[in-house]
Protein backbone atom coordinates (compact mmCIF):
# COMPACT_ATOMS: atom_id res chain seq x y z
CA UNK A 1 0.00 0.00 0.00
CA UNK A 2 2.75 2.54 0.64
CA UNK A 3 3.72 2.65 -3.20
CA UNK A 4 0.43 3.94 -3.81
CA UNK A 5 -0.74 6.15 -0.58
CA UNK A 6 -2.58 8.36 -0.65
CA UNK A 7 -5.16 6.38 -2.59
CA UNK A 8 -8.75 8.17 -1.80
CA UNK A 9 -9.25 10.74 -5.04
CA UNK A 10 -12.06 12.77 -3.30
CA UNK A 11 -15.38 12.59 -1.21
CA UNK A 12 -16.95 10.12 -3.64
CA UNK A 13 -14.36 7.28 -3.55
CA UNK A 14 -16.19 4.55 -3.03
CA UNK A 15 -13.55 3.12 -0.50
CA UNK A 16 -14.23 6.02 1.54
CA UNK A 17 -17.61 4.56 3.59
CA UNK A 18 -16.22 0.91 3.78
CA UNK A 19 -13.36 2.24 6.29
CA UNK A 20 -15.52 5.00 8.30
CA UNK A 21 -15.84 2.52 11.23
CA UNK A 22 -12.17 1.97 11.39
CA UNK A 23 -11.38 5.60 11.22
CA UNK A 24 -13.33 5.84 14.10
CA UNK A 25 -11.45 3.29 16.14
CA UNK A 26 -9.43 4.47 19.43
CA UNK A 27 -5.79 3.96 18.53
CA UNK A 28 -2.70 5.58 18.32
CA UNK A 29 -3.22 6.88 14.73
CA UNK A 30 -6.54 8.21 15.48
CA UNK A 31 -4.88 10.01 18.28
CA UNK A 32 -2.60 11.76 16.25
CA UNK A 33 -5.29 12.85 13.73
CA UNK A 34 -7.76 14.10 16.65
CA UNK A 35 -5.25 16.01 18.12
CA UNK A 36 -3.71 17.40 14.57
CA UNK A 37 -7.63 18.18 13.85
CA UNK A 38 -8.10 20.07 17.35
CA UNK A 39 -4.61 22.26 16.42
CA UNK A 40 -6.11 22.97 12.73
CA UNK A 41 -9.20 24.50 14.35
CA UNK A 42 -7.14 26.68 17.59
CA UNK A 43 -4.04 27.64 15.52
CA UNK A 44 -4.38 27.11 11.51
CA UNK A 45 -8.05 28.25 11.01
CA UNK A 46 -9.35 29.49 13.88
CA UNK A 47 -12.67 28.13 14.21
CA UNK A 48 -13.29 26.19 11.49
CA UNK A 49 -14.34 23.13 13.32
CA UNK A 50 -14.61 19.47 11.84
CA UNK A 51 -12.01 19.21 9.72
CA UNK A 52 -11.60 15.80 9.63
CA UNK A 53 -15.72 14.70 9.33
CA UNK A 54 -16.67 17.63 6.48
CA UNK A 55 -13.38 15.98 4.67
CA UNK A 56 -13.98 12.24 4.89
CA UNK A 57 -11.15 12.15 2.01
CA UNK A 58 -8.58 14.23 3.66
CA UNK A 59 -9.35 11.49 6.93
CA UNK A 60 -9.28 8.18 4.94
CA UNK A 61 -5.64 10.04 2.72
CA UNK A 62 -3.94 11.25 6.36
CA UNK A 63 -4.74 8.10 7.56
CA UNK A 64 -3.55 6.12 4.37
CA UNK A 65 -0.12 7.83 5.38
CA UNK A 66 0.18 7.67 8.60
CA UNK A 67 -0.32 3.68 8.15
CA UNK A 68 2.34 3.71 5.84
CA UNK A 69 4.77 5.49 8.34
CA UNK A 70 3.82 3.35 11.39
CA UNK A 71 4.68 0.64 9.22
CA UNK A 72 7.62 2.01 7.88
CA UNK A 73 8.86 5.12 9.61
CA UNK A 74 11.08 6.19 6.76
CA UNK A 75 11.33 8.13 3.73
CA UNK A 76 9.47 6.03 1.24
CA UNK A 77 10.90 7.13 -2.22
CA UNK A 78 8.04 6.88 -4.37
CA UNK A 79 6.14 9.47 -2.37
CA UNK A 80 9.09 11.57 -2.45
CA UNK A 81 9.01 11.18 -5.60
CA UNK A 82 6.07 12.53 -6.11
CA UNK A 83 6.31 15.22 -3.69
CA UNK A 84 9.14 16.45 -5.63
CA UNK A 85 7.14 16.68 -8.74
CA UNK A 86 4.35 18.91 -7.27
CA UNK A 87 7.02 21.23 -5.29
CA UNK A 88 8.15 22.63 -8.79
CA UNK A 89 5.19 25.36 -8.37
CA UNK A 90 3.82 25.29 -4.75
CA UNK A 91 0.99 27.53 -3.94
CA UNK A 92 1.79 30.87 -1.90
CA UNK A 93 0.51 29.46 0.82
CA UNK A 94 2.53 25.99 1.25
CA UNK A 95 4.85 27.70 3.23
CA UNK A 96 2.65 29.26 5.63
CA UNK A 97 0.64 26.07 6.09
CA UNK A 98 4.23 23.94 6.03
CA UNK A 99 4.89 26.66 9.01
CA UNK A 100 1.86 25.64 10.94
CA UNK A 101 2.15 21.78 10.67
CA UNK A 102 6.09 21.46 11.58
CA UNK A 103 4.92 22.90 14.57
CA UNK A 104 2.11 20.30 15.60
CA UNK A 105 4.73 17.68 14.65
CA UNK A 106 7.44 19.10 15.98
CA UNK A 107 5.41 19.26 19.61
CA UNK A 108 3.22 15.85 19.46
CA UNK A 109 6.14 14.21 18.32
CA UNK A 110 7.96 14.46 22.15
CA UNK A 111 4.54 12.29 23.87
CA UNK A 112 5.59 9.97 25.14
CA UNK A 113 4.60 7.04 22.97
CA UNK A 114 4.65 8.89 19.55
CA UNK A 115 8.48 9.34 19.35
CA UNK A 116 8.65 7.06 16.22
CA UNK A 117 7.32 10.06 14.76
CA UNK A 118 10.67 11.50 14.56
CA UNK A 119 12.00 9.08 12.42
CA UNK A 120 9.56 10.42 9.64
CA UNK A 121 8.59 13.42 10.52
CA UNK A 122 9.55 15.75 7.63
CA UNK A 123 7.90 13.45 5.87
CA UNK A 124 4.45 13.48 7.13
CA UNK A 125 4.80 17.47 7.49
CA UNK A 126 5.32 17.85 3.43
CA UNK A 127 2.69 15.16 3.08
CA UNK A 128 0.02 16.55 5.33
CA UNK A 129 0.93 19.91 4.23
CA UNK A 130 -0.13 18.61 0.46
CA UNK A 131 -2.94 16.93 1.81
CA UNK A 132 -4.76 19.71 3.25
CA UNK A 133 -3.42 22.89 1.26
CA UNK A 134 -6.48 22.91 -1.22
CA UNK A 135 -8.88 22.75 2.04
CA UNK A 136 -6.99 25.19 3.22
CA UNK A 137 -6.77 27.65 -0.10
CA UNK A 138 -10.39 27.19 -0.35
CA UNK A 139 -11.65 27.90 3.26
CA UNK A 140 -9.25 30.88 4.61
CA UNK A 141 -10.25 32.66 1.34
CA UNK A 142 -12.82 34.71 2.75
CA UNK A 143 -12.02 38.08 1.62
CA UNK A 144 -11.99 39.35 -1.33
CA UNK A 145 -9.47 41.48 -3.37
CA UNK A 146 -11.28 44.62 -3.91
CA UNK A 147 -10.25 46.14 -7.59
CA UNK A 148 -10.41 49.51 -9.22
CA UNK A 149 -9.91 50.56 -12.82
CA UNK A 150 -8.70 53.71 -13.55
CA UNK A 151 -9.46 53.71 -17.77
CA UNK A 152 -10.41 56.15 -20.10
CA UNK A 153 -14.38 57.33 -19.77
CA UNK A 154 -15.59 55.30 -22.07
CA UNK A 155 -18.13 52.11 -22.62
CA UNK A 156 -16.44 50.29 -25.46
CA UNK A 157 -12.76 50.65 -23.31
CA UNK A 158 -14.24 49.17 -20.50
CA UNK A 159 -16.87 46.85 -20.54
CA UNK A 160 -14.48 44.08 -22.07
CA UNK A 161 -11.90 44.52 -18.70
CA UNK A 162 -14.95 45.33 -16.45
CA UNK A 163 -17.00 41.42 -17.22
CA UNK A 164 -13.55 39.56 -17.17
CA UNK A 165 -13.26 40.85 -13.42
CA UNK A 166 -16.89 40.42 -12.53
CA UNK A 167 -16.55 37.05 -13.57
CA UNK A 168 -13.57 36.19 -10.90
CA UNK A 169 -15.52 35.02 -7.53
CA UNK A 170 -12.31 36.01 -6.02
CA UNK A 171 -12.81 39.72 -6.73
CA UNK A 172 -14.49 42.65 -5.62
CA UNK A 173 -14.75 45.35 -8.56
CA UNK A 174 -15.61 48.95 -7.17
CA UNK A 175 -15.28 52.20 -8.51
CA UNK A 176 -12.61 54.41 -8.23
CA UNK A 177 -11.92 57.71 -6.43
CA UNK A 178 -8.99 59.52 -5.34
CA UNK A 179 -10.57 60.08 -1.99
CA UNK A 180 -11.02 56.45 -1.95
CA UNK A 181 -7.32 54.73 -1.94
CA UNK A 182 -6.54 53.49 1.33
CA UNK A 183 -10.07 51.41 0.48
CA UNK A 184 -8.83 48.93 -2.29
CA UNK A 185 -6.29 46.51 -2.64
CA UNK A 186 -5.01 46.61 -6.07
CA UNK A 187 -5.56 49.11 -9.66
CA UNK A 188 -5.86 47.87 -13.14
CA UNK A 189 -5.03 50.80 -15.71
CA UNK A 190 -4.46 51.52 -18.94
CA UNK A 191 -1.55 53.77 -18.62
CA UNK A 192 1.01 54.57 -15.40
CA UNK A 193 0.27 57.70 -16.42
CA UNK A 194 -3.13 57.80 -15.31
CA UNK A 195 -2.40 56.49 -11.60
CA UNK A 196 -2.20 58.97 -8.89
CA UNK A 197 0.90 61.29 -7.77
CA UNK A 198 2.75 59.09 -5.37
CA UNK A 199 0.58 55.58 -5.09
CA UNK A 200 1.56 52.99 -3.51
CA UNK A 201 -1.00 50.57 -4.49
CA UNK A 202 0.05 47.49 -6.75
CA UNK A 203 -1.40 47.50 -10.11
CA UNK A 204 -1.45 46.45 -13.31
CA UNK A 205 -0.87 48.06 -16.92
CA UNK A 206 -3.71 46.96 -18.83
CA UNK A 207 -3.49 47.83 -22.66
CA UNK A 208 -6.69 48.24 -23.73
CA UNK A 209 -5.56 48.46 -27.38
CA UNK A 210 -3.39 45.73 -27.81
CA UNK A 211 -4.02 42.42 -29.12
CA UNK A 212 -1.25 40.88 -27.08
CA UNK A 213 -2.96 42.04 -23.93
CA UNK A 214 -1.60 39.22 -21.53
CA UNK A 215 -4.98 38.08 -19.56
CA UNK A 216 -3.50 34.99 -18.03
CA UNK A 217 -0.92 37.35 -16.67
CA UNK A 218 -3.76 39.79 -15.50
CA UNK A 219 -5.53 36.79 -13.26
CA UNK A 220 -2.26 35.24 -11.92
CA UNK A 221 -1.43 38.61 -10.67
CA UNK A 222 -4.56 39.31 -9.56
CA UNK A 223 -4.94 35.77 -7.79
CA UNK A 224 -1.34 35.82 -5.92
CA UNK A 225 -2.24 39.07 -4.61
CA UNK A 226 -5.78 37.55 -3.29
CA UNK A 227 -3.81 35.51 -1.68
CA UNK A 228 -0.99 37.62 -0.21
CA UNK A 229 -4.13 39.36 1.15
CA UNK A 230 -5.70 36.66 2.93
CA UNK A 231 -2.16 35.06 4.12
CA UNK A 232 -1.69 38.84 6.24
CA UNK A 233 -5.68 38.74 7.43
CA UNK A 234 -4.75 35.27 8.75
CA UNK A 235 -1.66 36.84 10.61
CA UNK A 236 -3.56 39.68 11.74
CA UNK A 237 -6.29 37.13 13.35
CA UNK A 238 -4.07 35.13 15.45
CA UNK A 239 -2.27 38.42 16.49
CA UNK A 240 -5.79 39.28 17.87
CA UNK A 241 -6.40 35.91 19.40
CA UNK A 242 -3.14 36.35 21.86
Amino acid sequence: MHYYAPTYTGVDDPRLPMIQKYLTEKNSLSTILLSFEAFWEKAIIRGDTGLLKKNPDIHGNLHNVLICYYIFPQRIPTLFNLLVYFRQSPSIHYDYLQQKITRFFTRFSKRHGFEWLKGCQNCLIDLFTWLTLTYFESAGQQQPLIVSLIVESNQLFRQDITQRLKDLSFIKLVPFSIHDMADYDFLICSSALLLPKDNSLPYFVFNLFSKNTDHIALYRTLRKHHQQKNISYLLQVEELAF
